[in-house]
């Protein structure tokens, strides 16, 4: 006779009883299969089985994690629909109000519900449930120690049609794919141990999550920021991730080791003496602006050890001991404009704001350089000289923007050529090149060599090149600069006035790292293309007047 699905399910929760050690076969041999599901908790409890043995034999079957919430009790409950309650006073369910209100009537059994939610740390969770979970974990750690290894900035996973789940690791700017034998029959469950890390709700991917966790490696503990947003892949949501690896090394990088010419790192370090004024860093998502920011704030502290450093941040990246750091909670209040007008009262001689998003933000850091403040923060410009049409663009008055500024810096990181693995060839042999890039400042000789790239790598890099160092330009606010704001000049005139005075581009001291054989001309290309069409209608390329 064919078993009815309340006994089939009683059994399956006796097997894993009895696989849990939670009680013997001697002992299950006899217990009887109650009449419903509802009662097959009670009647476990009458042979004497614990409360949190039920509750992991029922987390175990469902493939589910158990949790607690220590202020209102223990209980369990799952993302198909089960909830299992024993002696609880009160219960908060952020997913399922019908739910606490049951609960909190002291109520006892096995109840099925719709639509909850998987929460996770229960007492009782000490481990993975399963085999499955546990190989996963190991797989997600040493998804993040290659990672690490490989000298990574961020992670990224996400679903694929075909069964696939595509990895990749972000390394010195580029993504590489990161093989691995995970398939999207196990995705949601891969999901929801990636997101037991920052010990977080593993239910259905609905809204967007930005969380944190540590993950332990050779003696270190690594911050990563987890950030991941429901995609629809073949019918379904599923998350995609992105986990950014903060600061691995575990040291801020000096102005000199992340790579700016001696003479820009002489005028910075004259810049951070500034008792006050406003100072921007301009460049992409990903061109290295925080990490020149937290090497000046480094700079900062060795310079003027009694000031007091304080920062407006989204995230914090770096925590920097002996500086003031403050994270922004837009959903609580607190903006970029609404946190420096707070940090304005707080005797500050040093303000880092991660950046100028609005013309609020804005006036007020204009305005905090102004009353004896300096003020280091970001913008997103293609060239240093574009910030200035951008910001009176924003509403900025050009004669308080002109009083305000002393510097502005715009950079890129370029990827270094493998030293192991690359070839020279004579810079005059490639005649398009030398003729598109030969009036340049600082270009090679004809007959100087310089690097090619092996684009299938060595043992020693993935692609032919390992490592960044940075193409900037840092215009300094003069008093003609200040004249030329003040009368709302173009920006490509302010440039020319600039490059007429031995101010080196982008493209100038890129050219010089392809000189010193530490990068390619195809690299400076694919990172300065955007520049290269900008900069060829007005100053750069072959107007060898302006050189």
């Amino acid at each position: 006779m064919a078993m009815t699905n309340t006994e089939a399910l009683f059994q399956k929760i006796v097997n894993i009883l009895i696989e849990i050690e939670a009680t013997t076969e001697l002992q299950a041999k006899h217990w009887q299969a109650p009449e419903n599901e509802s009662m097959i908790f009670e009647t476990l409890l009458s042979e004497s089985v614990s409360t949190a043995d039920i509750a992991k034999a029922f987390s175990l079957h469902k493939k589910q994690k158990l949790y607690s919430e220590s202020e209102h009790g223990e209980f369990i409950i799952s993302g198909n629909g089960w909830g299992i309650a024993n002696d609880i006073l009160y219960m908060v369910n952020p997913f399922s109000p019908e739910l606490e209100e049951l609960l909190d009537s002291r109520a006892r059994g096995l109840y099925h519900f719709e639509g909850i939610g998987v929460l996770e740390g229960s007492i009782f969770d000490t481990s993975p449930k399963n085999s499955n979970e546990n190989d996963l974990d190991k797989k997600i750690n040493k998804m993040i120690e290659m990672a690490l290894q490989k000298g990574a900035s961020d992670i990224h996973i996400s679903p694929r049609t075909n069964n696939h789940i595509s990895m990749e690791f972000r390394v010195d700017g580029v993504k590489t794919v990161y093989k691995h034998d995970i398939t999207m029959d196990d995705y949601a469950l891969f999901s929801n141990r990636i997101l037991a890390k920052a010990s977080t709700v593993g239910g259905s991917p609905t809204t967007p999550l930005d969380l944190k966790f540590r993950h332990e490696w050779n003696g270190r503990s690594i911050e990563i920021r987890l950030a991941a947003s429901p995609v629809i892949q073949g019918g379904e949501t599923h998350f995609f991730f992105v986990l950014r690896l903060l600061n691995p090394t575990g040291q801020l990088r000096s102005l000199e080791e992340i790579g700016f010419p001696d003479i820009e790192v002489q005028t910075l370090n004259h810049l951070c003496r500034s008792p006050k004024g406003l100072i921007i860093i301009t460049g992409p998502t990903g061109s290295g602006k925080s990490t020149t920011l937290y090497a000046m704030l480094k700079r900062i502290q060795e310079l003027r050890p009694g000031d007091s450093l304080q920062t407006i941040e989204d995230p914090v990246e770096v925590e920097i001991q002996g500086v003031e750091q403050t994270q922004i909670n837009t959903s609580a209040g607190m903006t970029f404009a609404s946190a420096l007008r707070s940090k304005l009262r707080q005797d500050p001689d040093v303000i880092l704001v991660g950046e100028l998003r609005d013309l609020e933000t804005t006036k007020l850091a204009i305005e905090a350089s102004m009353t004896g403040h300096l003020v280091l923060t970001t913008l997103h410009t293609n060239s240093a000289v574009q910030a200035i049409p951008r910001l009176i663009n924003l509403g900025v008055d050009p004669t308080t923007l002109a009083d305000s500024l002393l510097a502005i810096s715009a950079q890129r990181m370029i990827r270094n050529v493998c030293p192991h693995c690359s070839t020279k060839e004579a810079f005059g042999a490639n005649t398009e090149v030398s003729a598109k890039y030969g009036s340049l400042r600082h270009s090679p000789m004809p007959s100087e060599e310089i690097r090619i790239a092996n684009l299938k790598g060595c043992e020693h890099c993935d692609s032919g090149y390992s490592g960044r160092s940075v193409a900037s330009e840092l215009m300094i606010v003069d008093p003609w600069t200040q004249q030329e704001i003040i009368n709302n000049k173009p920006a490509h005139e302010i440039e020319k006035t600039h490059r007429s005075n031995q101010y080196m581009t982008m493209w100038d001291n890129g050219i010089a790292l392809v000189k010193e054989n530490k990068t390619t001309v195809q690299e400076l290309e694919s990172r300065l293309s955007t520049l290269s069409a900008y900069g060829q209608h007005f100053t750069y390329g072959r107007e060898t007047n302006l050189l």
